[in-house]
């Protein structure tokens, strides 16, 4: 697929570390997703990527809050796709995939149930139905796919359409997008995995769906990218991903006292500190034993407030053999310690909200 773009409206592909409760929106809008109850990243199972979301089917699902991004039954004559990989570890009973419930007369659900995959559409009363179709019996990986085109509503399990309708019904809705939860009157939870959760509003598969029904798509076959049609991609990217796939290329950072990433990053999302006793950590390793070579540490920062003492980053002690950086607005100046406990002194003004990018680079010994 291409890179971003403004109609990537929500693209979800849960990768991060085990047990992770970090999940980051990588469509065009950069959503921010609340996992609820016990909803977590899992490495045991995945489509794609390093993880997965883990449901336990009675309490845990994934809110976003309300946006025109999934505005899919708002127009008679727009494209939309919403596309997800499920895994179910019982397909048992009725399973809420996604919703938006305004109230028990005004949502929209889509949902596994005793008859297969089902998409309804309420307004006061029903005013579209996808329904029924693409049973699942099994625990594998399976891909479905709900194709707008136009009018013409499609519904695909594993790149085969098994549902039609054409019905130009359309309304929007305010409440909270849900995933892992969809209720009519009673709250159906997912029990099981999800990947790749997407909202597009596009056919980004090119699908033609009609009454036989006997349309085909063709599944995705690595981790989904944006485009500028994806508005909502949920990456969960907490994970580093800097190294070759290696058994020791991915660090794993551990987020204190509720830090978190947040919408509003210099690219899309970014980490959100409080200055007092938030942080991250990584463990320890060989990627920055620095030696005589050369290395850059570079990254954008972003102050609400400045202050006298104002640390970025440190490995070790870093004014007793370590390496540190900070900023002193008292001083102004952005002071470097490099194993000696000497500070080297930078004179630097930082101002708040603005974006700074700030890079450390030593060639051999310089």
């Amino acid at each position: 697929m291409a890179g971003l773009d403004t109609n990537t409206n929500l693209l979800i592909p849960f990768n991060g570390q085990d047990g992770g409760k970090e999940i980051v929106d990588s469509g065009s809008t950069g959503h921010i997703v609340t996992q609820n109850g016990t909803a977590i990243l899992s490495t045991a199972q995945k489509k794609f990527g390093s993880t997965s979301v883990l449901f336990d089917g009675n309490s845990d699902y994934l809110s976003i809050p309300n946006s025109p991004d999934w505005d899919i039954g708002g127009s008679s004559v727009d494209d939309w796709t919403l596309d997800v990989w499920v895994k179910f570890t019982n397909p048992a009973g009725t399973q809420g995939i996604a919703d938006q419930h305004e109230s028990d007369s005004q949502f929209w659900y889509f949902y596994h149930g005793a008859s297969g995959f089902s998409f309804h559409l309420y307004a006061g009363g029903s005013i579209l139905s996808l329904s029924g179709s693409g049973l699942i019996e099994d625990t594998d990986w399976h891909h479905v796919a709900i194709c707008k085109v136009a009018d013409e509503w499609g519904m695909y399990v594993d790149g085969v359409q098994t549902a039609y309708t054409q019905d130009s019904s359309t309304d929007t809705w305010t409440a909270s997008l849900r995933i892992g939860l969809a209720r009519d009157i009673a709250n159906y939870y997912f029990n099981g995995h999800m990947d790749d959760f997407r909202f597009q509003h596009s056919n980004v598969f090119g699908a033609a769906p009609n009454n036989t029904p006997n349309d085909t798509i063709t599944m995705p076959t690595s981790a989904v990218t944006a485009d500028t049609d994806t508005h909502l991609l949920l990456h969960m990217d907490t994970q580093d991903t800097s190294g070759d796939g290696g058994s020791d290329s991915y660090h794993i950072p551990t987020f204190v006292a509720t830090s978190q990433i947040e919408n509003g990053g210099k690219f899309n999302g970014g980490l959100s500190l409080n200055g007092t006793t938030q942080y991250v950590t990584v463990p320890d390793h060989a990627d920055w034993d620095f030696g005589t070579g050369d290395f850059t540490i570079e990254f954008f920062a972003y102050f609400n407030v400045v202050s006298a003492d104002m640390r970025i980053f440190e490995l070790g002690a870093y004014n007793s053999g370590g390496i540190g950086c900070y900023y002193d607005d008292t001083n102004k100046d952005f002071e470097l310690y490099i194993t000696d406990g000497t500070p080297r002194l930078f004179s630097w003004t930082a101002s708040i909200d603005t974006w700074y990018h700030i890079a450390i680079s030593k060639s051999s010994g310089d």
